[in-house]
């Protein structure tokens, strides 16, 4: 204050306080916490009201910034946030008003308190209250509080000091005199002649605590949840809410495998738009302790043509806006080699290219890379980590970005926001493990227990690509043990609920009907069957006529399925197509009644063979069939899997 009123105290005529009373509050309470002398009942004032919660708000070399604070600093004063505090070494004056508050009103002020270790002097240390006499928000004066002087509950105004109005007052006596008064700022002083040294901890008024820290310090929230995107779902591509949208997922096979398990994502081309988008398992306002990783999976070859994509992780508010993102700009030359870089911008107009940054990285070497991002804080503000690595995690290159002022952590910067495919110029770019807050998978496909896609292991199949797909899209789930049994022989009501899923298990026309007298949807039934729907479904559709005896006609679902049969399945579900044999088709199947190879399904089987479904049996001469083996579970799931995706 540029005036000390204890240079002339005087008695104040409202409440009658001498000054050998004041004096001797000031020798009484010198120190943390002041308290005053008893007063007689008479004179002892109604206490203001006790918060019953009390928020915390943190003031750090960060968010005290201009014009949200006031310093006052005599020369060679100093100050410094600190993990305890602020630590203020004070040749004259020190203070402090920080006017980044909520206002509230005097009335709500409660019972303000400061906490103050004094390390060295005999100075006492204020209070302080930026003040309004009316609800405008106009500034009239400072309220001052200083028990080590005045007593507990006492206070004076530097507007009435100025004025040379001097007086002492309780909050709620000055509420009463200016019922709409609002205070405008928190903060403390030292007195004008104070040397000495100490620690502010914290200044409390209006039910809020402005406790002051380094910026390092302040408390964060708590760790994010994790996301994994893998794709083994379909789920992950079908929303932006804990998915990816707007990519398609594909199968990995002999030529291309997935980063991690049996599935990847194909993006398409984007042109700075949103369709290829992720808000993880949702946005966060709060940035966690420790900070937060996310990445994803992109596979780049080395033969592609020439082009860029861009990724982007992005670092929401705590206001729940968009802070800020952090882009990877990946690009080819069309000649073996990638340049990756990395910045703060992205290319929003035609081509949709953009420059790589700062020391950008290059990448000869075609392969599954990880592109992360590692959000921390560091001195107060927001920092990333960005990284690329190969799949075996060595680093690649790494950028850092970051320590912008706006970037306060945790005042400004929350936790996640989205990851985003902001430009991409090619068609089906692969992606896979978009993860947040996740370690990376590295795991093979192995979609049941029994199969494995790992050439010479206890469970290999050369079937696996095939038998992911079938678990993927649903169409098998395995026995209850949770295999697969790839080499086991197929059952007719097995082949039946194949190819009820994969028709989308349509309504029954009749759930009534008993098309089979070997079949119930009775389950007291000696004939119940928990696959009587598809069989039912079959006989409705005409894909399966059975066997007819004197009783009426059985499916007879436990039987084995041969091979011409499951032909004849496909075939009819498919409406039967017209085709064209080209060459000799398979050897030993031929539609000339009487001979060796005549097969009633002759024109399903060398349909299968012309669709590319079935290659059969390399033999000397050509191929075979082998229509009256029995079909096993790894060939029905390849025949499924050739009708989805090459018949499509």
């Amino acid at each position: 204050m540029t005036t000390d009123p204890r240079a002339h105290r005087v008695l104040d005529s409202r409440r009658g306080t001498t000054l050998a009373a004041l004096t001797a509050f000031g020798v009484a309470a010198m120190g943390l916490t002041a308290v005053a002398a008893p007063a007689s009942a008479a004179d002892e004032a109604p206490a203001p009201a006790t918060c019953t919660d009390v928020d915390t708000v943190h003031l750090t070399d960060r968010n005290t910034v201009s014009g949200h604070h006031q310093w006052t600093l005599s020369d060679g004063s100093s100050r410094a946030f600190t993990p305890d505090g602020l630590s203020i070494d004070s040749t004259g004056k020190v203070g402090h008003m920080n006017y980044a508050i909520e206002q509230f009103k005097v009335a709500d002020a409660g019972e303000p308190t400061f906490a103050y270790q004094r390390t060295s002097g005999d100075y006492d240390i204020s209070l302080n209250l930026a003040y309004s006499e009316d609800s405008a928000g106009t500034w009239a004066g400072t309220l001052v509080y200083e028990p080590g002087v005045y007593g507990a509950g006492e206070w004076w105004s530097t507007k009435d000091n100025k004025n040379g109005n001097w007086r002492l007052f309780t909050l709620e006596e000055f509420a009463e005199e200016f019922p709409d008064a609002l205070v405008l700022g928190v903060g403390f002083s030292l007195g004008s002649t104070a040397e000495g040294s100490g620690t502010v901890e914290s200044v409390t008024a209006g039910c809020t605590e402005y406790r002051y820290v380094d910026a390092d310090s302040v408390p964060l929230g708590a760790e994010l949840p994790s996301t994994t995107i893998g794709f083994e779902d379909a789920a992950d591509a079908a929303t932006s809410d804990g998915g990816l949208s707007g990519v398609t997922i594909a199968g990995a096979d002999a030529s291309m495998s997935a980063a991690a398990g049996c599935f990847f994502a194909q993006a398409p081309v984007v042109q700075y738009n949103t369709s290829v988008f992720t808000r993880y398992g949702g946005y966060s306002a709060v940035f966690p302790e420790g900070g937060y990783t996310a990445s994803a999976d992109f596979y780049l070859d080395a033969d592609a043509s020439a082009g860029q994509f861009e990724w982007s992780h992005a670092a929401n508010g705590s206001d729940g806006v968009h802070q800020r993102d952090f882009v990877f700009h990946v690009g080819a030359d069309g000649a073996g080699t990638w340049t990756i870089g990395a910045s703060n911008n992205s290319a929003n107009s035609a081509p949709y290219m953009s420059g790589y940054g700062d020391s950008p990285a290059t990448v000869t070497e075609s392969g599954w890379y990880t592109f992360q991002h590692r959000l921390y804080r560091q001195d107060g503000l927001l920092h990333v980590d960005m990284s690329v690595l190969d799949a075996d995690g060595a680093t690649v290159a790494t950028w850092t970005l970051g320590g912008q002022q706006d970037d306060v952590v945790p005042d400004a910067v929350g936790g996640n926001r989205y990851g985003w495919l902001v430009n991409n110029s090619y068609e089906g770019l692969p992606i896979d493990n978009v993860l947040l807050n996740a370690e990376r998978p590295t795991t093979t496909c192995s979609p049941f227990p029994d199969v494995s896609s790992v050439e010479g292991a206890d469970h290999y199949s050369e079937h696996w690509t095939s038998i992911a797909w079938a678990r993927h899209t649903g169409l098998a789930n395995g026995f209850k043990d949770g295999t697969y049994r790839p080499e086991a022989n197929t059952t007719r009501d097995a082949v039946a609920a194949f190819l009820y899923r994969w028709a989308g298990e349509p309504a029954l026309e009749d759930e009534d009907a008993t098309p089979f007298v070997d079949v119930s949807s009775d389950v007291d039934s000696d004939h119940y069957s928990e696959h009587w729907k598809a069989i039912y479904w079959m006989a409705e559709e005409g894909f399966a006529t059975g066997w007819t005896d004197g009783d009426g006609a059985e499916f007879r679902p436990e039987s084995t399925v041969t091979r011409d049969a499951v032909a004849a399945f496909l075939f009819r579900l498919n409406d039967e197509p017209t085709y064209v044999l080209d060459g000799e088709g398979f050897l030993d199947v031929s539609d000339v009644a009487g001979s060796d190879t005549w097969s009633e399904h002759a024109d399903a089987i060398e349909w299968l063979g012309q669709a590319g479904l079935s290659k059969g049996y390399a033999v000397d001469g050509g191929a075979e069939y082998r229509p009256t083996a029995d079909i096993t579970r790894d060939a029905i799931a390849v025949f499924l899997h050739g009708v989805s995706t090459k018949l499509s």
